[in-house]
């Protein structure tokens, strides 16, 4: 039964080493990233926000 358990560990641990040496794909990306698309949306903290929120209880 030993002999058993130390194939099957043995043959675990091969199958791990065992396979082509992986190498990750290249992507391609920009030398410098558009933020040209944001919106000024102002300041959160001064507006009525909760007024969009179309709940009766938050407005009172």
């Amino acid at each position: 039964m030993r002999r058993y358990a130390i194939l099957a560990a043995l043959s675990v641990l091969a199958g791990c080493v065992s396979g082509p040496d992986h190498v990750p794909p290249e992507m391609p990306l920009p030398a410098k990233f558009n933020e040209t698309g944001q919106k000024d949306i102002g300041d959160v903290s001064t507006s009525t926000w909760w007024t969009r929120l179309h709940i009766s209880t938050a407005v009172n």
